[in-house]
């Protein structure tokens, strides 16, 4: 987690609290890699590195409990959650549901500005996919669902969304590193399109709930591969 103290210093001169800008921090190096499953997270250390004290450190590390992406492991302390199989599945259900009704209610209810931000959002995630961008592919892969949900104008739905959302992020990270994968999941994000521009909202639907399935199956697999790698190199 190196540069802390420059993104630290440069966040305090925003209005936020320090215990969300940790917890910002902390989300951002988890989903990303840079903090691996299983390694411990040092209340001490984090206080020390941020220069604050451990107040803030702890509140943040309850949003990430919350969040389910910590855990506190007794004779270990708090350690980042492993990836499981039961947890994708569920996790992607949930979102698949939600990302589904988006797409019945926005072929009833979007515009052709929305519908043309959409289509933005699907040129840019071609575009990095044939660059070999990842970062930027998952980026505007969140933007994408994001927009849709945001769009059907649901502010308690959106909420529940965006922290389902979060702790889904690190999926990615783990299964969708390589372009192969997204070119598949383009095609599947097209068809959700075409089918709200066409304002059938049953092929919508069905068409989003398919591609949070097929998501399942594309993360399972690079899980299952992931973890055989790892099997191997302990033994």
């Amino acid at each position: 987690m190196g540069g802390n103290s420059l993104y630290f210093a440069q966040q305090l001169a925003k209005p936020k609290p320090a215990s969300l800008i940790v917890y910002d921090y902390l989300l951002n190096a988890i989903v990303s890699g840079e903090v691996l499953e299983g390694q411990r997270i040092v209340e001490s250390d984090l206080a020390k590195m941020f220069g604050v004290s451990r107040s803030p450190i702890r509140e943040a590390l309850k949003m990430l409990e919350i969040d389910g992406l910590i855990e506190l492991i007794p004779y270990r302390g708090v350690v980042v959650t492993r990836i499981t199989p039961k947890e994708v599945r569920e996790s992607l259900e949930i979102k698949g549901m939600v990302e589904g009704f988006a797409a019945w209610a926005g072929a009833q209810k979007f515009n052709k500005d929305i519908i043309a931000q959409l289509e933005a959002i699907l040129m840019e995630l071609e575009k990095y996919i044939k660059n070999g961008k990842m970062q930027k592919v998952q980026e505007a892969n969140i933007r994408f669902h994001h927009r849709m949900v945001e769009n059907i104008h649901n502010e308690r739905l959106l909420k529940y969304y965006e922290g389902v959302a979060k702790s889904i992020r690190r999926f990615y990270t783990i299964s969708f590193t390589m372009s192969s994968g997204w070119k598949f999941s383009l095609s599947e994000h097209r068809a959700i399109l075409n089918s709200i521009k066409k304002k059938d909202a049953a092929a919508a639907e069905r068409h989003a709930r398919q591609h949070a399935y097929n998501t399942i199956e594309r993360v399972l697999s690079r899980l299952e591969k992931k973890n055989n790698v790892a099997v191997k190199s302990d033994g």
